[in-house]
């Protein structure tokens, strides 16, 4: 994900779209569209996110983040 190791953090404050931007982009230019995904909590939010953007083929989300409600 952005912003670990080498990878520089994107310039909007950090948030699941934003990281499913950069991680959708990074896809695409690696000709990734529709490779399968997984995440756990947030990274399993973010999995969902580019599943519903058609990013991303199938994917494992375990304890995704992000399904309460208030």
């Amino acid at each position: 994900l952005p912003g670990f190791g080498a990878t520089p953090l994107p310039p909007a404050p950090l948030s699941v779209p934003v990281l499913a931007d950069a991680v959708e982009g990074f896809m695409d230019a690696q000709g990734l569209r529709g490779a399968a995904v997984a995440g756990f909590s947030m990274g399993g939010q973010l999995a969902l996110e580019l599943v519903r953007r058609g990013a991303a083929g199938p994917a494992a989300a375990l304890a995704p983040g992000g399904f309460w409600m208030g």
